[in-house]
């Protein structure tokens, strides 16, 4: 079980504040959420118990996140493929 520590605060309220980077939004996630085999949902309620945000900003963090996994997929693909096929 993780404990909600003033590291994650930081890292969740500048992620709904919009300065985190690309990078640092996936890092933060995979960090403190994928390393304790928690998802996006936890992100979610983590807003909603820990903070003062509401709905609006639950979606935001979610679509962020989603676009943050999904870019990072494409590069990783893309990086692949370029070793494979382009030695």
């Amino acid at each position: 079980m993780r404990e909600f520590t003033q590291d994650m605060k930081n890292w969740l309220l500048a992620f709904i504040s919009g300065s985190l980077t690309d990078e640092s939004i996936l890092r933060g996630f995979l960090k403190y959420y994928v390393g304790f085999n928690l998802c996006i949902i936890d992100v979610r309620l983590d807003v909603l118990n820990h903070t003062v945000f509401a709905s609006a900003e639950m979606s935001y963090v979610e679509a962020e996140i989603r676009r943050v996994l999904s870019d990072a997929t494409k590069v990783c693909q893309w990086e692949v493929e370029r070793i494979v096929f382009n030695p």
